[in-house]
């Protein structure tokens, strides 16, 4: 859109130039027929200024092209950043997504594993609890009703259920 508007100032100036051009070259200013050569020479500088004139605006102009490049360029690159910072973020939330499914999941499998637990003796328990770490152990008290967790601390030898103790209360 930016080169757009460059190219239309650049077409306008050029156009104003020809045009202002063909003006001048089509109407001459008047000279009396009595007037010596230093009129003509006024009359050449009458010429010249507005020949000087648009010189001094072309250069404006250009810098003023100059300016609005530079601007469009710092523009894209600030794009380009803002495109590659939108990128990183959306890999990063869908593996985040992926993290909460997985989490998720994990959750509910725990879940289905405490209401098992709740329907088991403490003997049955017992054989379990035995193979079992002491995390998976908590997650699956954090899970039970409350009187199956009873079943679950007495299926522990004593020392872990100490420890899971202490860690339910901090």
């Amino acid at each position: 859109m930016i080169k757009w508007i460059l190219l239309s100032f650049g077409t306008m100036f050029f156009v104003i130039s020809v045009g202002l051009a063909i003006i001048i070259t089509l109407n001459p200013p008047e000279q009396e027929a009595g007037e010596s050569l230093a009129a003509d020479s006024v009359a050449a500088d009458t010429v010249l200024t507005p020949l000087e004139e648009m010189t001094i605006r072309l250069a404006e102009l250009e810098e003023q092209l100059g300016t609005q490049s530079r601007r469009a360029d710092s523009l894209q690159q600030l794009v380009g950043q803002m495109e590659t910072s939108k990128k990183a973020r959306t890999e990063e939330m869908e593996q985040m997504k992926s993290t909460i499914a997985e989490l998720e999941k994990s959750n509910a499998d725990v879940k289905d594993l405490a209401k098992t637990f709740q329907n088991m003796k403490v003997e049955e328990l017992r054989n379990i609890l035995q193979q079992v770490d002491d995390d998976a152990a908590y997650k699956i008290y954090a899970n039970m009703s409350n009187r199956s967790r009873k079943k679950l601390l007495l299926g522990l030898s004593g020392t872990r259920a100490a420890k899971l103790t202490e860690r339910i209360t901090n």
